[in-house]
C-alpha cells in the first residue's frame, strides 16, 4: 500500500464516515425507527429519485426567485415613471402659479384692454330695500 492511499484511508476512518457510506434512504429509515429499533415506515426510495427531487427543488426555487425579482424590477420601473410624471406636474403647477400671479398683478390690471376702454358711470342711483341693487 502506498503512502497516499493510506493517508486517505486514515482520513476517512478518523471521522468514521466515507463518501460511499452516504445513503439518504438509510438515514431516513434510521430516523424513523421507534424505541425498540423497529422501523415504523418502509421507505424504498432509490438514490436517483432523491437526486432528481433535489434538482427539482433547486429548479423550482430558482424559477420562483426569478419571478419575484422580475416583479420587483417592474415595480421599480413603474415607480420611476410615476416620479418623473410627478416632477413634470409639479413644474407645470409652478409655471401656472407664476402666470396667475402675473395676471393678478397691479400692472396687468391697469394695462388690461378691457379696463382701458371702460367709461365711468354717468349717474348712479342706489336703492334701498331687501337687496342692494345699483341702477340708472
Amino acid at each position: 500500500m502506498n503512502n497516499a492511499s493510506s493517508v486517505g484511508v486514515m482520513r476517512s476512518n478518523s471521522f468514521g464516515f466515507r463518501l460511499s457510506d452516504f445513503n439518504p434512504v438509510k438515514m431516513v429509515q434510521e430516523m424513523m425507527k421507534d424505541a425498540e429499533g423497529v422501523s415504523r415506515f418502509k421507505l424504498d426510495i432509490k438514490p436517483s429519485f432523491f437526486i432528481i427531487s433535489i434538482v427539482a427543488v433547486i429548479a423550482i426555487s430558482t424559477i420562483m426567485t426569478l419571478v419575484f425579482s422580475t416583479k420587483g424590477v417592474t415595480k421599480g420601473y413603474k415607480l420611476r415613471d410615476l416620479e418623473t410624471q410627478s416632477q413634470k406636474l409639479v413644474r407645470q403647477n409652478e409655471v401656472m402659479t407664476m402666470q396667475l400671479s402675473q395676471a393678478q398683478s397691479l400692472n396687468a390690471v391697469v394695462n388690461n384692454d378691457v379696463l382701458l376702454h371702460m367709461r365711468p358711470a354717468q349717474k348712479v342711483v342706489y336703492m334701498s330695500g331687501s337687496s342692494a341693487i345699483a341702477s340708472r
